[in-house]
């Protein structure tokens, strides 16, 4: 059901973008694709772990940079939530976590490590393939691309390096897909560059 579902996703997706339309074909209804929200996992400090981070009780902020993530499945927003990457009862963090459910990835460390993208999901306990992303096991005809400040980026997505001030945005969707994404995010003055 979810096969078929998909082909007559995509062949919308073919037919609109044969109009000149640049949205998204709707996702199949009643998959994984329609969630809000994708849960934390059940266990932070393993999951830092699994993503080859420390878990400290007090952060360095010898590099210390901002980017924004945004999350996007056909066209629908899927909320970035607080404290990924932070374990509140033990009151200890990874260098690279959330504080709120905006997006925005604070990144601190005493080393200039190359952080990227499949560390984030990792540390969200949220798979980044080719095959799975989140909770969506994505069909032949669905596909994930990544957007740098508007551009799309040409490697694997789980291989990005966060970047100050990058905006960045996930995209799930048909392989037809011609998505609108964000250029930009205007951070709050005491995150904003100086």
């Amino acid at each position: 059901m979810r096969i078929a579902s998909s082909l007559l996703t995509a062949t919308l997706g073919v037919i609109v973008s044969a109009f000149g339309a640049t949205a998204a074909a709707a996702p199949p209804s009643g998959s994984a694709l329609l969630q809000p929200t994708w849960d934390l996992p059940s266990d932070t400090a393993a999951a830092v772990h699994a993503a080859g981070l420390p878990l400290l009780d007090k952060m360095s902020t010898t590099y210390h940079y901002h980017a924004h993530l945004d999350v996007i499945v056909y066209g629908q927003p899927v909320v970035v939530p607080a404290l990924i990457g932070i374990d509140d009862a033990r009151r200890m963090g990874s260098p690279m976590h959330t504080h709120d459910a905006t997006g925005i990835v604070h990144l601190e460390s005493a080393e200039d490590i190359p952080f990227t993208l499949e560390q984030f999901c990792t540390e969200w306990g949220q798979p980044l393939t080719a095959e799975q992303v989140g909770p969506i096991h994505l069909t032949p005809f669905e596909t994930v691309h990544l957007y740098v400040n508007g551009v799309r980026f040409p490697g694997d997505p789980a291989s990005y390096r966060f970047a100050p001030y990058d905006e960045i945005a996930l995209v799930v969707g048909s392989r037809s897909m011609t998505p609108v994404v964000p250029t930009h995010y205007d951070f709050p003055p005491d995150l904003s560059q100086h």
